[in-house]
């Protein structure tokens, strides 16, 4: 039962004992001016609210346990919020950071979320990414998510900057005017890391294949040079044998250096 009607009822069964004590103390005489029928409906008016406040109570005890669902169910998202081990944001439409949980807190070098205070996200962003970052902010007033948006940390000059990935999604009223952006930062350093090493790897690869390859070129060249200079001092050689043969002078035995080139080749 609603509380309004309860209280009406309430006031009513108070008005009726008011006006039946105000006949009970003018005397005995006027106690007959009391009709069975005010009786009666004071007895009812009573009974009913007998009923009523039964029914109160029972309204009362489902609300309380409705109320205490509610609790649990804000604490537990309270505590995935909190304890998430991604970084989680609130913000105005302009990146004024309403709402941080922890981790969210130690990426941008903060102890705890009131140290914000309102101030802007692109406050803790690289100097180099802060152009990309207003044109983002600038795209979600007409789109509702924005997903794998990589932006440079940069939350104070004593640590290192460090890439993360941005997810966002808007937060709008009832005429669809965007009120609010909800952030999730996700710390991808050993990601790029990994890529950043795989690339100079693989470059390092390059340059090691590059030079095996010139090396190679070299000797091919150095062994394409050999044989046209053996070849040359065949030449020079079957040509001195033949101008003594010619001058009648028989060699004892033939040259080891010409039967070497010619096993050579």
């Amino acid at each position: 039962m609603e509380a309004d009607e309860f209280s009406r009822k309430i006031e009513n069964a108070k008005q009726q004992a008011e006006s039946l004590q105000h006949h009970v103390e003018m005397g005995a005489e006027y106690r007959g001016q009391i009709s069975p029928e005010t009786t009666q409906a004071l007895v009812d008016t009573l009974e009913e609210l007998h009923v009523s406040q039964e029914e109160l109570r029972l309204s009362n005890a489902e609300l309380i346990e409705a109320r205490l669902a509610l609790e649990s169910e804000k604490l537990r998202y309270y505590e995935l919020f909190v304890f998430a081990p991604d970084g989680y944001l609130v913000t105005d439409a302009l990146g004024l950071i309403k709402e941080a949980n922890l981790m969210a807190c130690a990426m941008l070098g903060v102890e705890n979320s009131d140290q914000f205070n309102g101030k802007p996200l692109s406050l803790y962003i690289h100097e180099d990414d802060k152009r990309a970052f207003r044109r983002g902010l600038n795209t979600l007033k007409n789109q509702d998510l924005l997903t794998n948006w990589q932006i440079t940390l940069a939350p104070s000059k004593k640590s290192d900057p460090f890439p993360v990935l941005l997810t966002v999604t808007t937060n709008r009223d009832a005429e669809g005017q965007l009120v609010g952006l909800r952030w999730l930062l996700r710390d991808i350093s050993l990601r790029v890391n990994a890529e950043q090493a795989l690339k100079e790897s693989h470059s390092e690869l390059e340059e090691r294949v590059a030079d095996r390859t010139h090396n190679l070129k070299i000797m091919v060249r150095s062994m394409a040079g050999r044989e046209v200079r053996m070849a040359e001092l065949k030449q020079v050689i079957k040509s001195l044998r033949n101008q003594l043969i010619a001058e009648g002078i028989t060699p004892v035995a033939d040259d080891p250096l010409l039967e070497n080139l010619d096993n050579h080749r």
